[in-house]
């Protein structure tokens, strides 16, 4: 079962993000702090994280940062999601590798599409590398 941390500060979309992950068959902590969510990926190495831009803390933007340059699990695939305002935002999450910006409001649909695309290419990938290794 994959794990998803979810980083909202809106408590109720939070909720109905969860609740759309665990139905869809994810593992999901959910949090609404940025430094919650930071102290949760440093305890637990998910699968992936889903985060609003800004959040009270640490931002989104600013946790992919501190994955990349600090954790194990650099290439930890993430969704930010933004609002239309956050424009320069937008642009400096889409310069971070594995990481998608959605605009809110963000359609359960296209997230879970997200993560599938997330996960299937990390498929690929290990069939690949294990094809090259067998050679």
């Amino acid at each position: 079962m994959k794990r998803v941390i979810v980083a909202e500060v809106e408590q109720y979309l939070a909720r109905m993000l969860r609740l759309a992950l665990v139905r869809s068959g994810y593992r999901v902590k959910t949090t609404t702090d940025g430094n919650a969510a930071w102290d949760m990926l440093t305890e637990e190495v998910p699968d992936a994280l889903i985060t609003a831009a800004a959040l009270p803390g640490i931002s989104g933007v600013e946790l992919c940062r501190r994955v990349r340059r600090d954790l194990p699990h650099r290439d930890l695939p993430t969704i930010i999601m933004t609002g239309r305002a956050e424009e320069a935002t937008r642009r400096e999450a889409q310069n971070i590798d594995r990481v998608v910006v959605l605009d809110k409001p963000v359609s359960i649909r296209t997230l879970l599409a997200q993560l599938d695309n997330f996960f299937s290419a990390d498929s690929m990938a290990d069939t690949l590398v294990g094809e090259e290794h067998i050679r």
